[in-house]
């Protein structure tokens, strides 16, 4: 039976006409892609093992579905004190704001985004997309790699991905990187700036490589990783400017960016910290250096893909 996904704006990421799946691939070229029985887009041979992929396959076949749970409380308080913000300063408390999440991880994000009034879609091929079914709207998300993002060329005005870019160009779900890895990112930030229209935005956040700390891969220090500026897992704000050499950019805040986190609530270095956020919160000009633990930018789309 044939299913038209053309309503729901999904395209085949092979012929780019609107998506018409039937038996296991697109009813116009054959591409291999999917319709699961929870109503999300698959495209197989995409999904990407996390660490904690056999984990989670044992705790839902247990019936613990709260695997997640601390993900999800995070990336609400993220989405709302952050991204949400961020989005009606960009389009002036607009609703009819076309927006998509790569690196969706549960697909909260575009559950609150939804039910706020924003058309938002997500996209991820890691772990966590074993959680969708779980999701409100569940047709709203695609598992796939950024090279076969179900979209049309400039179709999204707000594009985010957080906490993704240091995983692309890895070794499995590693801090190794190969030896193509700037070629791979490169590939990967064009698959965002192609789905993006023209004067839309795209948000991009990741551990910064010139600040020496970073709290949420192989910790090697008092929990967490010490590192050189010469580092290829993470990237820079100089890292950024190339990526995007053809389009304006700007360094963002970080603050709200850690709600919810155990940087956040961490006592006495918790409060440490949220003071530090703070001052680089006043201080707009520290923001793209080696002094924010975070390379969080903004990239305004000014010249066609």
């Amino acid at each position: 039976m044939e299913q038209n996904l053309g309503d729901l704006a999904y395209v085949c990421p092979g012929c780019r006409a609107p998506l018409v799946v039937s038996a296991g691939h697109c009813g116009a070229c054959y591409f291999p892609i999917e319709l699961t029985e929870h109503g999300f887009l698959r495209v197989p041979g995409d999904s990407f093992l996390d660490q904690d992929h056999t984990l989670v396959v044992q705790a839902l076949a247990a019936g613990n579905l709260r695997y997640y749970d601390k993900d999800e409380r995070i990336n609400r308080q993220f989405i709302l004190k952050f991204s949400v913000l961020l989005v009606e300063r960009l389009f002036d408390n607009r609703r009819d704001v076309r927006i998509l999440s790569v690196g969706s991880g549960i697909g909260i994000d575009v559950e609150i985004l939804r039910e706020l009034g924003y058309q938002a879609w997500g996209t991820d091929c890691g772990s966590r997309c074993l959680v969708w079914p779980q999701r409100a709207q569940p047709e709203y998300l695609a598992q796939c790699a950024d090279e076969h993002m179900p979209f049309a060329d400039g179709f999204f005005d707000f594009v985010m991905c957080h906490q993704v870019l240091e995983h692309i160009g890895v070794v499995g779900d590693s801090i190794v990187v190969q030896p193509n890895s700037r070629e791979i990112r490169q590939r990967f930030l064009d698959n965002l700036v192609r789905v993006t229209r023209l004067g839309g935005y795209i948000n991009v956040a990741t551990p910064n490589r010139t600040f020496p700390l970073d709290p949420g891969h192989a910790p090697n220090f008092f929990g967490v990783r010490v590192h050189g500026p010469l580092d290829r897992f993470l990237s820079s704000y100089g890292d950024m400017r190339s990526y995007f050499a053809k389009h304006d950019f700007e360094p963002l805040t970080p603050a709200n960016y850690y709600a919810g986190t155990f940087a956040s609530r961490a006592g006495r270095l918790g409060e440490l910290f949220a003071r530090y956020i703070r001052f680089l919160d006043r201080h707009p000009s520290l923001q793209g250096t080696f002094l924010n633990p975070l390379t969080n930018v903004l990239v305004h789309k000014v010249a066609g893909a």
